[in-house]
This record gives C-alpha cells, structure tokens and sequence, in this order.
C-alpha cells in the first residue's frame, strides 16, 4: 500500500504544482506582454514627433514653387506693360474698385479661359462672376494651410503684395527700381497667414516692415519654422527669417529708400 500512497501522493503533488504554476505562467506572460507594449508605444512616439515640422519642411519647396511662378507672372506682366506691375486694385469705369493683382496675372499662371469669362465691368463678387471666383488656384495657395475657401465659397489667396511698390495704387516700374534700391533688394510680395481675402478681391496689399509675423495686417507666417516665403521684385523667392532685423527688412520692403544693406545681413 505504501507503494501506491506514494504514488498517489506524488501524483497528488505534481497536481498541486501544476495547478499553482500556471496563474504564475501567465502573469509572466503577462507582464512580458505589458513591457514590449510601453516599448512599442515609446518607439511609435519617438518615429512621430519628429514628423510634425518635418511634414512643414517637405512642404515648403511647393510652396516656393508658387509663390515662384506668381511672381515670374508679375515680371511677365511688367513686360508686357513697360515695366509696371500689376496693382492691388483695378477700377471700373465709374472709378470704384473691382478686380484685383491676381485677376490681372490668371492668363500667365495657365488660366486664361478663366481670365475670359471674369466680367471686368462689373465688381468681382458680382453675381455674374459667382463662378469665376469659387475656383481655387495652386499657385496662390501656401499648401500648409487647409483653408482654400473663406465661408462665402470664393477661393483664397495666401500671398500679399508690398503694398510700398504701389503708391495710390500705381505700380512703380522696373526701370525706376532698379535705378535706387534695386530689384534683388526689394521685395515684391510674400506669405499671409491671417485676414486671408479672395483670390479676386481687390486691395490685397500690405506693408512687410510691420514684421514678418502672422497678422491681419502683416506679411509671414508661422508654418515654416520661423521663416516666411518672400518673393523679391527680380523674380527669386526664398526663405527669410521670420526674426530678421526690423532695420534691415524696411530696407527692402522700400524700394527707393536709398538705404545701404550690409552683405550676409539677412
């Protein structure tokens, strides 16, 4: 009997161990399964932080792009025009406002189908231009922002020109600004992110001496980590610092101001 106690115990034992083993397998389990869950959560937040001003960074060479081709389309403009700019504000007959820059430039940008159905006789929100102006048109667009329409459907400019080029709303020409402060030193126009107007509103002008900042009132943005994309009165476009001296940035905001810019200063 003693021999089948024995066996009958030490199977009773194995039982008991057995039984006890397994909610201690699974917590190991468990927990193992909790550490490769943080490290796995640590790893996703590390990939993605990252990611945010880099997204903003891969972004900004379309947004030059844009802003590159507006503004070889104000150059061809000023060719066709003996040198001048096309202004904020174009008048109607009766000298009240109605179409703006950008209308002027949508046959050098590849749009000019749409050019030829704007009636120019009329304001640009007029009823009959409802159409023309709901459309949305890359190269006036910062491809950061998400907003393309303001909340009456007609599409959105993102870029502002310097108003200082347009005394009364008469562009001053190549020619003259080339002879004072000259056309790589003055800059022509530039990235808005606040009090953004329609494409086809007339007015759209303001002055980058104030600060390359967000503003209704201001030009820069604060998308590209400090920098705003500035379009300059000879066709190159780049990057400038949001931070520039506030000395420096009036210097090329005017365009005959005379004033000396010192090399690497900005």
């Amino acid at each position: 009997m003693s021999k089948y106690r024995g066996d009958n115990m030490s199977d009773e034992t194995n039982h008991d161990t057995n039984v006890v083993s397994k909610p201690r397998s699974l917590a190991r389990i468990r927990f193992q399964e909790f550490v490769i869950l943080v490290i796995l959560l640590a790893l996703i937040y590390i990939l993605i932080t990252p990611i945010r001003p880099s997204r903003n960074r891969s972004r900004g060479p379309q947004t030059i792009n844009n802003l590159k081709n507006v503004a070889l389309a104000q150059q061809n403009f000023a060719s066709q025009t003996e040198g001048f700019f096309a202004p904020p504000t174009t008048l109607l007959l009766d000298g009240t406002p109605g179409h703006s820059w950008a209308t002027q430039l949508l046959p050098l940008i590849d749009h000019a189908s749409v050019y030829d159905r704007i009636d120019q006789s009329v304001p640009w929100d007029h009823e009959n231009n409802r159409e023309e102006m709901s459309y949305v048109f890359s190269p006036f667009l910062v491809v950061e922002f998400d907003q393309e329409r303001n909340s009456d459907g007609f599409g959105l400019n993102h870029f502002t020109l310097n108003q200082r080029l347009f005394p009364d709303n008469k562009s001053l020409t190549e020619d003259y600004i080339s002879q004072v402060d000259g056309l790589s030193n003055t800059i022509l126009m530039g990235e808005i992110q606040e009090g953004l107007m329609p494409w086809g509103a007339p007015g759209n002008a303001r002055d980058p001496a104030l600060g390359l900042k967000p503003g209704s009132k201001t030009m820069g943005v604060s998308v590209h980590d400090g920098v705003t994309i500035i379009g300059f009165a000879d066709g190159r476009v780049m990057a400038v610092s949001n931070d520039i001296d506030p000395t420096v940035l009036k210097a090329l905001s005017t365009p005959d101001g005379g004033e000396t810019i010192p090399e690497g200063s900005w």
